[in-house]
This record gives C-alpha cells, structure tokens and sequence, in this order.
C-alpha cells in the first residue's frame, strides 16, 4: 500500500475515533513520515473497531468537505 495512503486511513481512523475534529491539522500533526510506516500499520490494525473508525472518519470528512487527497 502506498504510504500516502495509509497515513490517509490513519488520519481516518483517529478522527473516527474522536481524538480530533481538525482533520486537516491532524494529518499534517501526524504528518507522513515514510520510515514510520510499520508504525502507522500496527497502530491502525490493533484497533478492534478499525472499520467503524475509518467510517466514520469518513463520515466526519464528508461533512467537513475535507478531502485528504488535497493535504
């Protein structure tokens, strides 16, 4: 998987989550540090409700008219 990609679903996933609202600020907090990758993945995959979070992250960046693909 790219790894633009992933650090996308990993801003999802936070934002699903509840830590922020910003997701914007969030994803550029995060920021997309290649090397991190493994990092990213196994946070991401040691959430047990992961699909729900990332839907709605989604769901929160559909709203916000916030398109990750522009950050």
């Amino acid at each position: 998987m790219p790894a633009d990609i992933l650090f996308k679903l990993r801003t999802l996933m936070y934002v699903g989550r509840g830590d922020s609202e910003d997701i914007v600020g969030l994803h550029a907090q995060l920021g997309d540090d290649a090397d991190d990758m493994d990092r990213a993945v196994s946070l991401m995959v040691e959430k047990s409700p992961l699909p729900r979070y990332l839907q709605r992250g989604l769901e929160a960046a559909e709203r916000a008219s916030t398109d990750l693909d522009s950050v």
